[in-house]
Protein backbone atom coordinates (compact mmCIF):
# COMPACT_ATOMS: atom_id res chain seq x y z
CA UNK A 1 0.00 0.00 0.00
CA UNK A 2 2.87 2.33 0.78
CA UNK A 3 4.23 1.88 -2.76
CA UNK A 4 0.80 2.85 -4.11
CA UNK A 5 0.89 6.16 -2.17
CA UNK A 6 4.46 6.84 -3.31
CA UNK A 7 3.43 6.30 -6.93
CA UNK A 8 0.44 8.64 -6.50
CA UNK A 9 2.70 11.28 -4.93
CA UNK A 10 5.22 10.98 -7.81
CA UNK A 11 2.39 11.27 -10.36
CA UNK A 12 0.93 14.39 -8.72
CA UNK A 13 4.40 15.94 -8.45
CA UNK A 14 4.99 15.33 -12.17
CA UNK A 15 1.65 16.93 -13.06
CA UNK A 16 2.28 19.98 -10.91
CA UNK A 17 5.78 20.51 -12.30
CA UNK A 18 4.96 19.90 -15.96
CA UNK A 19 6.05 22.63 -18.29
CA UNK A 20 3.50 24.35 -20.37
CA UNK A 21 3.55 27.04 -23.01
CA UNK A 22 0.66 29.37 -23.65
CA UNK A 23 0.63 30.90 -27.12
CA UNK A 24 -1.75 33.72 -27.95
CA UNK A 25 -2.54 35.88 -30.98
CA UNK A 26 -2.84 39.37 -29.53
CA UNK A 27 -2.55 43.06 -30.29
CA UNK A 28 -4.69 42.86 -33.41
CA UNK A 29 -4.59 46.19 -35.18
CA UNK A 30 -5.54 47.57 -38.59
CA UNK A 31 -2.93 49.34 -40.70
CA UNK A 32 -3.19 50.92 -44.15
CA UNK A 33 -0.23 50.69 -46.52
CA UNK A 34 -0.40 52.06 -50.07
CA UNK A 35 -4.22 52.01 -49.99
CA UNK A 36 -4.28 48.34 -48.90
CA UNK A 37 -5.69 47.42 -45.50
CA UNK A 38 -3.93 44.83 -43.35
CA UNK A 39 -4.55 43.29 -39.95
CA UNK A 40 -1.36 42.96 -37.92
CA UNK A 41 -1.15 40.47 -35.04
CA UNK A 42 1.59 39.46 -32.61
CA UNK A 43 1.95 35.84 -31.57
CA UNK A 44 3.13 35.83 -27.97
CA UNK A 45 4.04 33.13 -25.46
CA UNK A 46 4.60 32.57 -21.75
CA UNK A 47 4.96 29.58 -19.44
CA UNK A 48 4.55 28.47 -15.85
CA UNK A 49 8.20 27.31 -15.91
CA UNK A 50 11.05 28.95 -17.74
CA UNK A 51 12.67 26.94 -20.56
CA UNK A 52 14.48 27.18 -23.88
CA UNK A 53 12.09 26.92 -26.81
CA UNK A 54 12.90 24.32 -29.44
CA UNK A 55 11.05 23.49 -32.64
CA UNK A 56 7.33 24.10 -32.91
CA UNK A 57 4.29 24.60 -35.06
CA UNK A 58 1.24 26.81 -34.64
CA UNK A 59 -1.96 27.14 -36.66
CA UNK A 60 -3.86 30.40 -37.23
CA UNK A 61 -7.55 30.53 -38.12
CA UNK A 62 -9.04 33.48 -40.00
CA UNK A 63 -12.34 34.55 -41.56
CA UNK A 64 -12.48 34.07 -45.34
CA UNK A 65 -15.19 36.70 -45.78
CA UNK A 66 -12.71 39.29 -44.50
CA UNK A 67 -9.43 37.97 -45.90
CA UNK A 68 -10.32 35.53 -48.68
CA UNK A 69 -9.11 31.95 -48.75
CA UNK A 70 -5.59 30.52 -48.98
CA UNK A 71 -3.93 33.77 -47.92
CA UNK A 72 -0.39 32.40 -48.19
CA UNK A 73 -0.84 31.04 -51.71
CA UNK A 74 -2.52 34.30 -52.76
CA UNK A 75 0.37 36.33 -51.30
CA UNK A 76 -1.85 38.09 -48.75
CA UNK A 77 0.07 36.86 -45.68
CA UNK A 78 3.44 38.12 -44.44
CA UNK A 79 5.29 37.37 -41.23
CA UNK A 80 8.16 39.16 -39.53
CA UNK A 81 10.56 38.04 -36.86
CA UNK A 82 11.36 41.12 -34.75
CA UNK A 83 15.01 41.17 -33.69
CA UNK A 84 14.00 41.24 -30.02
CA UNK A 85 11.47 38.39 -30.37
CA UNK A 86 11.95 34.81 -29.25
CA UNK A 87 12.46 33.54 -32.81
CA UNK A 88 14.75 36.50 -33.54
CA UNK A 89 17.44 35.19 -31.18
CA UNK A 90 20.97 35.20 -32.58
CA UNK A 91 24.02 33.39 -31.22
CA UNK A 92 27.68 34.25 -31.60
CA UNK A 93 29.19 37.61 -32.44
CA UNK A 94 29.69 39.26 -35.84
CA UNK A 95 31.02 38.16 -38.25
CA UNK A 96 30.22 34.72 -36.82
CA UNK A 97 26.65 35.39 -35.76
CA UNK A 98 23.83 33.01 -36.64
CA UNK A 99 20.07 32.81 -36.19
CA UNK A 100 19.27 30.22 -33.54
CA UNK A 101 15.85 29.58 -35.12
CA UNK A 102 15.50 28.87 -38.81
CA UNK A 103 13.65 26.86 -41.43
CA UNK A 104 10.50 28.88 -40.79
CA UNK A 105 7.80 27.42 -43.01
CA UNK A 106 4.46 29.14 -43.59
CA UNK A 107 1.74 27.56 -45.69
CA UNK A 108 -2.01 27.22 -46.09
CA UNK A 109 -3.06 24.24 -43.99
CA UNK A 110 -6.60 24.47 -45.38
CA UNK A 111 -8.52 27.30 -47.05
CA UNK A 112 -8.92 29.26 -43.76
CA UNK A 113 -5.96 28.12 -41.67
CA UNK A 114 -2.27 29.00 -41.86
CA UNK A 115 0.49 26.77 -40.49
CA UNK A 116 3.70 28.33 -39.12
CA UNK A 117 6.57 26.04 -38.09
CA UNK A 118 10.19 26.60 -37.05
CA UNK A 119 13.31 24.60 -36.23
CA UNK A 120 16.65 25.30 -34.60
CA UNK A 121 20.11 24.32 -35.89
CA UNK A 122 22.07 24.64 -32.66
CA UNK A 123 21.89 22.88 -29.29
CA UNK A 124 20.06 24.38 -26.32
CA UNK A 125 23.41 25.14 -24.70
CA UNK A 126 24.06 27.84 -27.32
CA UNK A 127 21.18 29.92 -25.94
CA UNK A 128 22.41 32.16 -23.16
CA UNK A 129 19.09 32.28 -21.31
CA UNK A 130 15.73 30.62 -20.86
CA UNK A 131 13.66 32.36 -23.51
CA UNK A 132 10.13 31.30 -22.54
CA UNK A 133 9.27 32.94 -19.22
CA UNK A 134 6.40 33.77 -16.89
CA UNK A 135 5.64 36.96 -18.84
CA UNK A 136 4.37 37.47 -22.39
CA UNK A 137 7.04 37.82 -25.04
CA UNK A 138 6.71 38.13 -28.82
CA UNK A 139 7.37 34.97 -30.85
CA UNK A 140 6.65 36.53 -34.26
CA UNK A 141 4.33 39.02 -35.93
CA UNK A 142 2.23 38.64 -39.05
CA UNK A 143 -0.13 40.64 -41.22
CA UNK A 144 -2.97 39.53 -43.45
CA UNK A 145 -4.35 41.68 -46.24
CA UNK A 146 -8.06 42.50 -45.99
CA UNK A 147 -10.04 41.71 -49.16
CA UNK A 148 -10.47 44.70 -51.42
CA UNK A 149 -13.90 46.27 -50.91
CA UNK A 150 -14.55 44.60 -47.54
CA UNK A 151 -16.15 47.15 -45.22
CA UNK A 152 -17.47 45.10 -42.31
CA UNK A 153 -16.21 44.49 -38.81
CA UNK A 154 -12.90 42.64 -38.81
CA UNK A 155 -13.22 39.47 -36.71
CA UNK A 156 -10.33 38.27 -34.54
CA UNK A 157 -7.63 35.99 -35.89
CA UNK A 158 -7.02 33.18 -33.43
CA UNK A 159 -4.80 30.19 -32.83
CA UNK A 160 -6.29 26.78 -33.54
CA UNK A 161 -6.91 24.81 -30.34
CA UNK A 162 -8.26 21.54 -31.77
CA UNK A 163 -6.56 18.42 -30.39
CA UNK A 164 -4.88 17.61 -33.72
CA UNK A 165 -3.24 21.04 -33.91
CA UNK A 166 -1.71 21.41 -30.45
CA UNK A 167 1.17 19.68 -28.61
CA UNK A 168 3.55 20.46 -31.46
CA UNK A 169 6.04 22.51 -29.46
CA UNK A 170 9.24 21.22 -27.86
CA UNK A 171 11.99 22.40 -25.59
CA UNK A 172 15.31 22.91 -27.38
CA UNK A 173 17.30 19.71 -27.88
CA UNK A 174 20.95 18.98 -27.07
CA UNK A 175 23.74 18.07 -26.75
CA UNK A 176 25.01 19.80 -23.61
CA UNK A 177 27.74 21.68 -25.47
CA UNK A 178 27.23 24.58 -27.87
CA UNK A 179 27.25 22.79 -31.20
CA UNK A 180 24.95 21.72 -34.02
CA UNK A 181 21.85 20.18 -32.46
CA UNK A 182 21.37 16.43 -32.17
CA UNK A 183 17.67 15.97 -31.58
CA UNK A 184 17.85 12.22 -32.13
CA UNK A 185 20.25 11.44 -29.28
CA UNK A 186 19.42 14.49 -27.11
CA UNK A 187 15.73 15.08 -27.79
CA UNK A 188 13.81 18.06 -26.47
CA UNK A 189 10.70 17.52 -24.34
CA UNK A 190 7.34 17.71 -26.05
CA UNK A 191 5.10 20.24 -24.31
CA UNK A 192 1.74 18.64 -23.72
CA UNK A 193 0.15 21.84 -22.44
CA UNK A 194 0.85 24.25 -25.29
CA UNK A 195 -2.43 25.99 -26.01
Amino acid sequence: MRIFYILIFIGITKLLSAQDAVFTATGQRVVVENQDTFVVVDVMAYSNQRFKLGSGQLYLNYDTTTFGSNVVENQNFNYTIPTTSILGKKIGVPPFQFNFYNNIIVNDNIFNRVSISWQHNFSHTCLDSLNINEYLDVVLSFKIKVKEGYGGIIPPICLETGETFIHQTYTACGPNVCNVNDCINYAGVQLLNDL
